[in-house]
């Protein structure tokens, strides 16, 4: 999927993700991207303390949310597992969102874990057709595990 992701053409971007396996994902394209024009956005929907267990909120609560995030940062492509196990309920709610003509499927990818009981997913890549400029000029990040949240100019990401 990381392969596919890179391919796209285009300028630097920032790209939701939701699922399960978002650690090598990120690992994969900071290996293929070495023009650095993505970024990786796994904390859009959601943030926790490591686990749920230790603390989580839930960030964007419906489908306009949803529309208020992917327009702030110009969101084109998004990224989702087909798992069922969801932790919050705005991963379904994306997942539904995601069956409009505003999104078209790119790509679906299978992934096999090899942990003794095999598990299969499928990564599947969404493009967002109604994609605008950004309208925020600063990615913030909720963080529960710091005393304060993060916020980094788009301009330093090179989106912008």
């Amino acid at each position: 999927m990381a392969q596919q992701v890179v391919q796209t053409k285009g300028n630097a971007e920032i790209i939701l993700f939701d699922g399960n396996g978002a650690g090598n994902f990120i690992f994969n394209m900071r290996v293929l991207d070495r023009r650095r024009r993505f970024v990786v956005l796994t904390k859009g929907l959601y943030a926790t303390q490591i686990i749920k267990n230790f603390g989580a909120v839930e960030l964007v609560h419906d489908s306009q949310g949803l529309q208020r995030l992917l327009d702030a940062y110009g969101i084109r492509h998004i990224i989702v597992t087909d798992q069922t196990d969801f932790l919050f309920p705005i991963q379904r709610t994306l997942r539904e969102f995601l069956d409009s003509p505003q999104f078209k499927l790119i790509a679906k990818v299978p992934v096999v874990t090899d942990s003794g009981n095999p598990l299969v997913h499928n990564l599947l890549l969404y493009e967002n057709r109604e994609v605008s400029r950004p309208r925020e000029t600063t990615l913030k990040l909720k963080m529960l595990t710091l005393s304060h949240d993060i916020d980094v100019p788009l301009r330093d990401l090179g989106i912008y």
